[in-house]
């Protein structure tokens, strides 16, 4: 069973994964995935990016991050490198796996129509605004970056016809647990 998380940044979708893989669920997170692939494509990211994305001949993951987000045609440059690995990569971990129940945490789930056919249940995981700003807060990242981010992700109306379930982490996260306790031992009962 794979179950696919979604949401906007700071809408707490990895705080909901834990949850799952606290219940024995296997996770497979895009983001950290992305992360190390970035020395894969560093070479030509510099290239096509310029210098400004990186600290020597190494992308800077918040030098890029600022780029992308302020130039939708260096994201799209960044997405066309990034994105057919991180999705072979994503398969091919989910082949690896033999048994279970998988989680894969991607804010981009719904943009990757190569990977969707792999999952059984996609979960968005929503949020108020300025609750996501403040979690991305904490991360450090700043309210400007935090909206050019936003405006670059599909909305929550938009992706909550595509998912199965919508989790709403407007509260503490004991609410948030138990929304994901419900949406679990639903998905465990049709196992």
């Amino acid at each position: 069973m794979v179950i696919g998380l979604t949401g906007n940044i700071g809408s707490g979708k990895t705080t909901a994964a834990d949850y799952f893989v606290r219940r024995g669920a296997r996770l497979i997170n895009a983001d950290k995935i992305g992360r190390s692939l970035l020395p894969a494509i560093a070479r030509e990211a510099i290239k096509r990016l310029g210098s400004q994305v990186a600290s020597g001949t190494r992308l800077d993951p918040v030098k890029l991050r600022t780029a992308v987000f302020s130039d939708p045609k260096k994201l799209m440059i960044l997405n066309r490198l990034s994105h057919p690995r991180l999705v072979r990569e994503i398969r091919d971990r989910l082949r690896r796996i033999r048994s279970g129940i998988v989680v894969i945490d991607a804010a981009l789930l719904f943009e990757w129509p190569g990977l969707m056919p792999e999952i059984d249940v996609p979960i968005l995981v929503t949020a108020p605004q300025f609750l996501k700003e403040q979690r991305a807060a904490r991360k450090g990242i700043d309210r400007k970056t935090f909206r050019r981010i936003l405006r670059n992700q599909r909305s929550e109306k938009t992706m909550a016809r595509q998912a199965t379930y919508v989790i709403r982490n407007d509260g503490s996260p004991e609410r948030l647990y138990r929304q994901c306790r419900a949406v679990y031992k639903e998905i465990k009962n049709d196992c």
